[in-house]
């Protein structure tokens, strides 16, 4: 348990059945993502995922999906990599509602919608 392949295999293990758990409570339901993109301590840019739905009760959960590293913070590569998570995780667009960016200041001002990105 002191190894840190062991650790590491221990934690992917806990995440994975985390993630598979939000992915079953989310359901068919509508949600929206908030994307964050920064840099970890060795300057590698990376994005983290958050899913925003509503429960059946009415109220609003937000889960941590994930972080994904990702080459540089451009419109295409952040799309890209969000793409591919939603692929992953079998997640539909068709049930995405929302999407809210921090830190994305190369996109802002530009349209960035999920209707572009279906169609490329």
């Amino acid at each position: 348990m002191t190894s840190p392949d062991i650790q590491k295999e221990i934690a992917n293990a806990a995440a994975i059945k985390t993630i598979n758990a939000i992915i079953k409570d989310i359901g068919d339901s509508l949600f929206a993502i908030i994307v964050d993109e920064s840099r970890d301590m060795s300057s590698k840019e990376q994005l983290a995922i958050a899913l925003r739905c509503v429960d059946k009760l009415g109220h609003v959960n937000e889960r941590f999906l994930g972080i994904t590293h990702v080459n540089n913070t451009s419109a295409v590569t952040l799309k890209s990599a969000i793409e591919e998570v939603f692929n992953k995780h079998s997640l539909r667009i068709s049930r995405l509602r929302g999407q809210g960016y921090n830190g994305a200041t190369n996109i802002r001002g530009i349209q960035y919608s999920w209707s572009i990105m279906q169609t490329s």
